[in-house]
């Protein structure tokens, strides 16, 4: 997929932090934790493959009550998308799709495919 070195942990590009993430091998080559912070908002998920179809999920929560199940698939582009049903702490559900698009190694621009999309540019995270 090209997508194995998102490992590290990934900042916005115009503040340098205000929304952080960090992807983490949590089983070597079979589970990815993934942790976020955006505005005072934890979240937590999980990256896995299932072994009878090959299919990547992700399954998250947050420290607001939210919670989301979706699936990765990775486009002819090379555009790796996260399709998402979610529920907000509120018990509002919706459904998303965030699409991760590799810039260069150090930049990936992420956009959340709203009717007014958001787009976000993350960099790697300097040591």
């Amino acid at each position: 997929s090209k997508w194995d070195d998102i490992i590290g942990a990934w900042v916005d590009a115009d503040t340098k932090g205000d929304y952080k993430v960090t992807y983490a091998w949590k089983l070597a080559d079979r589970v990815v934790e993934v942790n976020s912070k955006y505005r005072g908002v934890e979240t937590v998920g999980l990256m896995g493959v299932n072994a009878k179809n090959g299919d990547v999920f992700h399954m998250g929560a947050d420290s607001a009550g939210g919670s989301s199940l979706g699936k990765w698939d990775i486009e002819d582009n090379g555009d790796a998308v996260l399709s998402i049903v979610f529920t907000g702490g509120d018990g509002e559900q919706g459904s998303l799709n965030i699409r991760h698009h590799r810039e260069d190694k150090d930049t990936v621009l992420v956009t959340l495919e709203l009717p007014e999309p958001i787009k976000i540019k993350l960099v790697r995270a300097k040591k």
